[in-house]
């Protein structure tokens, strides 16, 4: 009886703010910040209004589609877990569009629509564009959620994620950011300044084209950590079924990564296509950091540098992947791998279908010897026009039969 008492309580609470919350409306063209904004007929007109407001679990805020404001956007208030304050989008036509041309950002405002010190926050809908540093900044906040978002042309980061946990970005466009010449920025960085933070999904999104400067001041598509000399625990890290082609600066093939990560803690990588990267397709870790890993089910289509690999002292798992090359211009190794960590690569397709005279391209290379006792690969498909050849840690090229001998891929195939 207590029990379904407490229930019907909370079922009581829930509807009762469900139906104290309000929606309200902005159109730059026909509102006035003087009217109560509860209707399309009486709707704000600034962003600055939405900004300066304060609003409660369950409300909504919706702009008009079809209108460009050149004014940051800072939300204000927060949601509850069940009733997340709402910012959209209504009407017909474009997205509403916050266009940082011309917009002067104070010292700490890092972006154009800032979510800073806020909990279950849904933003849906908005085109950011032209920022003079990152497009969206969610900063020291929780249960976040970005959807149906057009991020684009940027001079720092698409959207940057520092000291927060539960961020979900889904179904949008993320595209030619990191446009400063002078630094690396990405379409989606997701970073903070040591701890741990949990909680991250990115997810059926394009991340295309943030190209990034000159030499190593290259655009990646995604980059988790990277900043900073404290390194950042990050866990529960999935990204999923997004399209992430043509990041970096295509003049040079070692800066500019579909995904890059210099964390502690784990990612899961599944069922992305990964193309045409300056450098690597992915490229996750470095010496002295915890990382688990997991590849599984990606389709890799010439990344210049490398398809994927990284360098982990936890362990990773890469599975069930596609890589194709069908290009001579480009080094395009297949897998690279390093670091103190236990590899296991079971069960891909490695296909070259066009020859090159690159000595640098091979199926597998192994970056340090731990790995020549600690990896696991079998089941895999080897097929190249040439040249064929895989690697030890001594830097030597050995053709099947003599990396068999190592005890590696004893029931893979490499068609003649």
């Amino acid at each position: 009886m207590l029990r379904t008492a407490s229930i019907l309580t909370f079922l009581g609470l829930a509807l009762s703010l469900s139906a104290h919350a309000a929606t309200y409306y902005v159109d730059r063209v026909n509102g006035s910040d003087d009217a109560n904004g509860l209707s399309s007929n009486s709707a704000w007109s600034s962003l600055a209004k939405v900004s300066n407001s304060k609003f409660q679990p369950g409300d909504r805020i919706l702009l008009r589609r079809g209108q460009r404001w050149s004014e940051r956007l800072t939300v204000s208030s927060s949601g509850s877990l069940d009733l997340p304050l709402y910012i959209g989008a209504y009407g017909t036509g474009n997205r509403p569009m916050l266009d940082g041309t011309n917009v002067a950002l104070a010292e700490d405002a890092y972006g154009l629509l800032a979510i800073e010190g806020h909990l279950n926050v849904t933003v849906c809908g908005l085109e950011v564009r032209a920022s003079a540093r990152s497009g969206a900044h969610i900063y020291s906040s929780s249960g976040i959620r970005l959807c149906d978002m057009s991020i684009n042309n940027n001079i720092g980061n698409g959207v940057l994620v520092f000291d927060s946990s539960q961020v979900v970005i889904e179904q949008s466009e993320i595209f030619s950011n990191s446009q400063a010449p002078w630094d690396s920025f990405a379409g989606i960085r997701i970073d903070a300044a040591g701890g741990t933070w949990k909680g991250f999904t990115i997810q059926n999104c394009k991340i295309h084209h943030n190209l990034g400067g000159a030499d190593w001041a290259s655009g990646n598509g995604i980059a988790l950590g990277n900043t900073g000399s404290e390194i950042p625990t990050l866990e529960q890290v999935l990204i999923e079924s997004n399209q992430i082609y043509s990041n970096g600066n295509p003049d040079q093939n070692q800066a500019g990564r579909g995904i890059t990560a210099s964390i502690h803690g784990d990612v899961t990588v599944l069922g992305n296509s990964v193309a045409s990267n300056a450098s690597a397709g992915i490229y996750l870790g470095d010496y002295g950091l915890h990382l688990n890993l997991t590849i599984e089910r990606n389709y890799f289509y010439n990344n210049a540098l490398r398809q994927f690999g990284g360098t982990t002292e936890g362990w990773a798992t890469a599975r069930y992947n596609t890589i194709l090359v069908d290009t001579p211009d480009i080094t395009a190794m297949g897998i690279e791998i390093g670091g103190l960590g236990t590899w296991t690569i079971t069960n891909n397709v490695l296909r070259y279908t066009t020859a090159t005279d690159d000595a640098w391209r091979g199926f597998i290379r192994i970056n340090d010897s731990d790995q020549d006792q600690h990896l696991v690969s079998d089941y895999n498909l080897f097929y190249s026009a040439g040249p064929r050849r895989w690697k030890r840690s001594n830097d030597q090229a050995i053709d099947f039969r003599a990396w068999q001998k190592f005890g590696f891929d004893q029931h893979s195939v490499a068609p003649q």
